[in-house]
């Protein structure tokens, strides 16, 4: 395991400082990425914004969470993919000169691995200090955010679209789906290109009427995309005459004798329908 590890690492690594390299070469102009590394030496992200016109950040889960601030396996799908997909759509616009002309935008990607306090760490770095210094690396830059692309997790969103409030940067994710974040009271520098969980609930419950399923019980994650998830799916299931047997939240450290618990308590209840969120 540790050996696979150190291959994961030195992959990872790897990958990143030569695929931007393609792309130049494919694209015909010059590049001048660098990969960023934390103090423990883990990998943060990549970024090239020196003599770029805009510079526009992204928050990517390019490994997953291994626990309380720790980060843990590298993501290929849904991490590294969609960080290439950013770079991608890019180097596309970089190459036409009819879309931005004598324009030309740079990047400044971080690592979230998941967790909240390094995406709103990672955040910070990008608005605060893109103009001035890398508080964590100490390397010059000359480019300020234009707005950032991210997060992936709705628990990590909601608090970089807190910072981004207050700072006044647009933040657009591709995949946090929380309720919560719908208020533009709050959050309203944050936008989206997916719908909100609240048409989620909307189809469940439109799921259990088709099929008649009028007494279930409900397990949801207790963090910022499970919580107001269910809490609709509760408020539209009374709407509409369907009774709740059991409910129950799942926290990230469960242990197998919770989860053994919770098992029982399933087993034991009355309704034959279990939604999950």
């Amino acid at each position: 395991p540790l050996i696979f590890a150190v291959k994961m690492k030195l992959l990872v690594c790897l990958l990143l400082s030569c695929m931007y390299r393609i792309h130049a070469l494919q694209y015909g102009y010059n590049r001048s990425s660098v990969v960023l590394r934390s103090a423990n030496g883990r990998i943060r992200g990549t970024r090239d914004v020196m003599n770029e016109d805009f510079v526009i950040g992204g928050l990517f889960p390019i490994h997953s969470e291994a626990g309380p601030g720790r980060c843990g396996d590298f993501r290929l799908q849904g991490g590294l993919e969609r960080m290439e997909a950013m770079l991608y759509a890019l180097d596309l616009i970089n190459s036409d000169a009819t879309l931005l002309p004598n324009i030309t935008l740079g990047y400044d990607i971080r690592d979230t691995c998941y967790l909240e306090n390094i995406g709103l760490d990672e955040a910070y770095d990008l608005i605060i200090a893109g103009s001035q210094l890398d508080i964590m690396s100490c390397q010059a830059t000359d480019s300020s955010i234009l707005g950032i692309v991210g997060a992936a997790a709705s628990r990590v969103s909601v608090p970089v679209a807190g910072l981004c409030r207050l700072l006044i940067t647009p933040q657009v994710s591709y995949s946090s789906t929380s309720e919560t974040l719908s208020n533009r009271e709050n959050y309203n520098f944050f936008y989206r290109t997916i719908s909100s969980d609240t048409l989620q609930a909307r189809a469940m419950i439109d799921l259990m009427l088709h099929f008649n399923w009028t007494y279930i019980s409900t397990i949801h994650t207790r963090n910022a995309y499970g919580q107001p998830g269910i809490d609709e799916v509760h408020a539209l299931a009374a709407e509409h005459g369907i009774c709740i047997d059991l409910t129950e939240g799942i926290d990230d450290d469960f242990t197998d004798l919770e989860y053994q618990i919770l098992t029982d308590k399933l087993i034991n209840s009355q309704a034959n329908v279990v939604v999950v969120f």
